[in-house]
């Protein structure tokens, strides 16, 4: 409900400044429309996304650290894992003909 609430508000505020008075004829005039469009919704949400893209970056720079040292435990795991798991070509070979 909310989406079709933002929708029907957006159309409004195009239809209301003349963005979509008419059918665009040429490529140029859907372009204009569509920039048009865009520098509304830049104005209208560009704050917002400003502020959750800077609230994201933050945690992620808060975290990172962290992220990286579990990163290093996990590629020290798998070399000592690896080495019990597989088996060289000899073996697999060995084990065909048994």
């Amino acid at each position: 409900m909310k989406y079709l609430i933002t929708i029907v508000a957006i159309g409004i505020l195009f239809n209301a400044g003349g963005v979509l008075a008419q059918a665009p004829e040429t490529l140029d005039e859907a372009k204009q429309i569509g920039e048009t469009m865009w520098g509304y919704l830049e104005r209208i949400f560009g704050g917002i996304f400003r502020a959750v893209w800077n609230l994201l970056d933050n945690e992620v720079e808060k975290r990172k650290p962290e992220a990286q040292e579990e990163f290093q435990k996990e590629i020290q795991e798998m070399k000592e894992d690896i080495p019990k798991t597989t088996k060289t070509i000899w073996e697999r070979l060995k084990d065909l003909w048994n």
